[in-house]
């Protein structure tokens, strides 16, 4: 794992989550972070100049509090309204970090957002590039860039 690449995965989840879900989050969790259950999980794939995927994964059920905070309606924390929310958040998270890594210029393709089971998350979709865990509350956003099998990605 590049470090550069690491920071910038980092950079660009840490903004997001400030931006877009109004939460603060930390880069040392708490035991309590640490052992929060899995919650939900989005993949964003994404092709161009480079291949592979993004994974957003959450846990210790602080995705209705994201959900409210983005949105601004509490009647709002339906099951699409999580899922969608999720989605973007990992779509914007993708975007940041791809501008950060890669050569100004360059162009990519993203996937619409696709949710991801548990079971999902052990097969990993590629070579991972990055990886960044940040703590909110009483859960954690874990946050995992991979490139395709094939060549090298920046």
């Amino acid at each position: 794992m590049k470090n550069e690449t690491k920071t910038a995965l980092l950079e660009a989840t840490t903004l997001t989550f400030e931006a877009l879900g109004f939460m603060f989050p930390a880069r040392l969790l708490e035991e309590e972070q640490k052992a929060a259950a899995f919650e939900a999980a989005v993949c964003v794939e994404f092709g161009g100049s480079g291949d592979g995927t993004l994974v957003l994964s959450l846990s210790g059920g602080i995705l209705p509090t994201i959900v409210e905070n983005m949105v601004g309606d509490t009647a709002a924390l339906g099951r699409r309204a999580s899922h969608d929310a999720l989605g973007e958040l990992a779509n914007v998270i993708c975007g940041n970090v791809l501008t950060l890594i890669h050569e100004k210029g360059e162009t990519f393709l993203l996937e619409p957002p696709r949710l991801l089971t548990a079971a999902d998350l052990a097969q990993p979709p590629g070579r991972l590039l990055a990886s960044a865990t940040v703590g909110m509350e009483r859960g954690r956003a874990d946050v995992r860039l991979y490139a395709r099998e094939g060549p090298a990605a920046h």
